[in-house]
């Protein structure tokens, strides 16, 4: 055992000190940093997006409706920029204290039409900020409003008075005008949804991002429908005929109790889900390490002054040790980075962070996700030395390679019907693959799987981890020496049905 330990430690140092290891450990935080900046970035440099709308509907509606469904949209943005601006700069105790019906307003969910009503009532964000400007953090920035998506404009004199054969154009001309135009939507006559109207037709010369011709199509359908309803029951105002639910979402607890799910405790649900997806990164990015580190100890004859000193079987699983112990100290400074990452950037997140990483540590789940994760590591690494002990060059490992990183990544193309139904038939009978046991589970368990799944399909992981340690492990012993190329598939089954025949014999 001592032996074993030694060479676990030899292979740690190795992998945490190879360039490889240190670049791969920082491409994740990059990455995500990358995912969180570009969209945003991108956002802020998109320029508004200005449009014009001719109506020759007969009274103007449709224009209106438009101009409404655009002022719309920027409040609900603005809103919703306030209300992370106040989130990170307010005071909560004092200002929830305070300003109860603000603070309604800024914690009801993103779109709600009962905060929107009462966020212009207030004032918009300058009313707002001024009510709330006694309880600013020292030090916070003033709220900057983001930029509006769209921007409606009144229509040239040339548009409104083009004839029909006329008006294409007349709207090319209006694109390549003085004014940047970004499209022209035209009401035609006896525009409505009786059977036979004409279409509405949208003008742009920009067919590559479809952003404002989906948004017009949804306001024209909403103003359709609302006129709709005032033909039907005239004189009752379209809210009443349009009722929006509003749903609050409980989450059952112990002895019968229920509290409002936050995002905590949707943190909590995914964090697993998120481990899951670390174990196959984690997998990939030690594959190499693991069929490089062989390959080379093979051909520079390393191997053979070890297995002096070692058996193989303790050499093999030495290197298992140390690549497992590798891959959870990735995890550790992953984690020690997004919380470094919190504390200079979004001070604030650090006691979110902090309730969760404790939930995650207290968790009832914790024992399970470690055994899955570790078995995880097991059979594939186990798998991976195997491959490089067969090999004789880095060329003949990728050959091995490729079709086993597509079986090891297989639960990735499982992901939407993970998502969409956890404990449906799919994921169900993916959790009794053993190679793919680990995974599953460790996706599954915070959606309550039954029992039976969960012990019949822990015993088979631990299982399948012991064979293929064992099974991998002789591999490994009996072709760590060798210098020949990797046997054939049909030559391995020959020479299988040939060792039975013998045994029987």
């Amino acid at each position: 055992m001592t032996r074993t330990f030694l060479v676990a430690r030899s292979e740690f140092i190795k992998y945490v000190t190879r360039r490889g290891f240190i670049i791969s450990l920082l491409m994740l935080p990059l990455w995500i940093v990358v995912g969180a900046v570009v969209p945003q970035w991108i956002a802020s440099t998109t320029p508004t997006r200005i449009f014009t709308v001719v109506d020759r509907s007969g009274n103007n509606f449709y224009a209106e409706a438009l101009a409404h469904a655009v002022r719309d949209d920027t409040d609900r943005r603005t809103l919703a920029a306030f209300a992370a601006y106040a989130r990170a700069n307010v005071k909560p105790g004092p200002a929830h204290a305070a300003k109860p019906d603000l603070a309604a307003i800024l914690d009801a969910p993103e779109g709600d039409a009962h905060a929107l009503a009462a966020f212009r009532a207030a004032g918009g964000a300058e009313g707002l900020a001024a009510q709330l400007a006694p309880f600013r953090k020292d030090g916070a920035p003033q709220f900057v409003a983001p930029k509006p998506r769209f921007e409606m404009v009144p229509p040239d004199r040339a548009l409104t008075t083009a004839t029909p054969a006329g008006f294409p154009l007349a709207a090319t001309a209006a694109l390549n005008g003085n004014r940047p135009l970004y499209a022209i939507v035209m009401i035609p006559a006896r525009f409505s949804a009786a059977r036979g109207a004409p279409d509405a037709e949208y003008w742009s010369e920009n067919a590559s991002d479809p952003e404002l011709q989906h948004f017009v199509h949804g306001a024209l359908t909403e103003a359709m429908r609302n006129q709709v309803l005032q033909k039907l029951a005239p004189g009752v105002p379209t809210a009443w005929l349009m009722p929006e639910a509003r749903l609050r979402p409980l989450n059952l607890g112990a002895g019968g109790s229920g509290h409002e799910i936050s995002i905590m405790d949707q943190l909590r649900s995914y964090a697993p889900a998120v481990l899951a997806f670390l174990l196959l990164l984690t997998i990939f990015m030690n594959a190499g390490a693991l069929l490089s580190g062989v390959i080379e100890e093979k051909s520079s004859r390393i191997v053979e002054v070890i297995l002096s000193c070692v058996t193989p079987t303790e050499f093999m699983a030495g290197k298992l040790l140390g690549a497992a112990a590798a891959s959870l100290l990735t995890l550790f400074l992953w984690g020690a980075m997004l919380v470094a990452g919190a504390v200079l950037v979004l001070p604030d997140s650090v006691a979110t962070l902090g309730a969760l990483g404790m939930a995650f540590v207290t968790s009832s789940l914790l024992p399970m996700l470690l055994l899955c994760f570790v078995c995880g590591l097991l059979i594939y690494a186990s798998i991976f030395l195997a491959i490089g002990s067969m090999a004789t060059s880095i060329q003949d490992a990728q050959a091995l390679v490729g079709p086993t990183m597509i079986v090891v990544m297989a639960p990735l193309i499982m992901m939407p019907a993970l998502l969409h139904d956890p404990n449906g038939p799919v994921a169900t009978a993916m959790t009794w693959v053993p190679v793919y046991t680990p995974f599953f589970m460790m996706f599954r368990l915070p959606w309550n799987p039954p029992a039976v799944e969960v012990w019949g399909a822990s015993l088979l992981m631990v299982l399948t981890t012991l064979f293929m340690v064992f099974q991998m492990g002789r591999i490994f012993a009996s072709h760590v020496l060798t210098t020949e190329r990797p046997p054939r598939l049909g030559s391995l089954l020959r020479r299988r049905k040939h060792a039975k025949r013998t045994g029987r014999a």
